[in-house]
């Protein structure tokens, strides 16, 4: 094998654990906006970003990266410093006697961002996974109100074992405007911060990737809770309104 054929076979190895840690990552995320959704006493938006702590522990990697790279560290090491916050949260999460999954969760994202900066020497890349994600999740929203399943009826669905919500015409369209508002959100990212990426920004990327992120998706986890409030799961056994 030649060192060119090497090199890809690399490439391709690590593009496959990146997509399998954005899967897992992702996985992780959905299990606990479906817990929230289907709550029974309607969430704070401290408590739908996740409390004070979980608000710090998800901005507190991204602004250590930007200052430790403003402040003149090479891309590697300020990405080392990332990963470092993010293992003390880990950390302070087992101490706090929270489970090892979600510890060892929010440290993933954090490592394959700083992997695919450190690999590529550009410390915009630290938010690449972030807008790819992104990217992902706007066309699952997006394209499932297309067609008629709704990703947060599907969600909440899998979750509670809900059936026949696409037969309860308010609950399906709780539903289709739930997952509007997350598609809408994944967009709006997407929309500021792809041009500041594009315009290697790293700083002012930095600043809006965490004002974008926690605060906005709690906004959007609230917002759903109430519209969800509004309408009633069908009683098994029992006849649905016809959508």
């Amino acid at each position: 094998m030649t060192a060119e054929e090497e090199r890809d076979d690399d490439l391709r190895e690590d593009a496959t654990h990146l997509r399998d840690d954005l899967v897992h990552e992702a996985e992780e995320e959905i299990g606990g906006a479906a817990a929230m959704l289907t709550a029974e006493e309607q969430p704070s938006l401290l408590e739908a970003m996740g409390g004070p702590y979980g608000a710090a522990e998800s901005a507190l990697p991204s602004v250590a990266f930007v200052i430790a790279y403003t402040a003149g560290l090479e891309v590697t090491p300020a990405a080392a410093v990332a990963v470092a916050i993010a293992a003390v949260a880990g950390v302070i999460r087992i101490f706090r006697r929270e489970t090892v999954q979600f510890a060892f969760t929010g440290i993933v994202g954090v490592v394959i961002s700083a992997l695919v900066a450190s690999k590529t020497g550009e410390a915009r890349n630290f938010f690449l996974p972030g807008l790819l994600a992104n990217v992902a999740y706007a066309a699952i929203c997006l394209g499932s109100v297309a067609v008629r399943w709704p990703f947060v009826g599907v969600l909440i669905a899998g979750f509670s074992g809900e059936e026949g919500w696409r037969d309860n015409a308010p609950r399906m369209r709780a539903f289709r405007n739930a997952t509007l508002i997350f598609g809408l959100i994944f967009v709006l990212r997407l929309v500021v911060q792809v041009p500041l990426y594009l315009a290697d920004a790293t700083a002012a990327l930095g600043v809006v990737k965490t004002v974008m992120g926690i605060p906005l998706f709690g906004i959007g986890i609230w917002l759903s809770w109430l519209m969800l409030r509004g309408t009633e799961p069908p009683k098994p056994g029992t006849a649905a309104p016809a959508a």
